[in-house]
């Protein structure tokens, strides 16, 4: 939540001004937090919030839980695990700067 989150969600926003893009957001968010939005702090804003200010795709695969990270990430971490079939296959990316310039690429396993 708070500062993470918002450079997380800032992040799509300046890729799409620098790459000319227009309303392309996140496909994917996933949020633990033990915030609520009623108090108005970054960490309890919504995925509906995030997604309205165009940070997440409006058809995004989505999941907001109310729970704390101590417990939720290695819930998190079980279950990825569990099904890593779907993801061990996939190759890493690698990133090269050059001045202004990265280029990215898509490597072996």
């Amino acid at each position: 939540g708070g500062t993470p989150k918002n450079w997380i969600n800032d992040g799509i926003v300046m890729a799409n001004y620098a790459f000319g893009r227009e309303g392309e957001g996140h496909y994917y968010a996933l949020q633990l937090t033990t915030d609520v939005p009623h108090w108005g702090g970054l960490s309890g804003s919504t995925l509906d919030e995030a997604q309205s200010w165009g940070k997440i795709s409006p058809t995004a695969t989505r999941a907001m839980a109310h729970l704390d990270a101590s417990i939720g990430l290695p819930m998190l971490a079980g279950a990825l695990w569990d099904r890593r079939r779907l993801w061990q296959p996939r190759s890493r990316l690698t990133f090269r700067w050059s001045g202004d310039e990265v280029r990215i690429r898509r490597g072996r396993r």
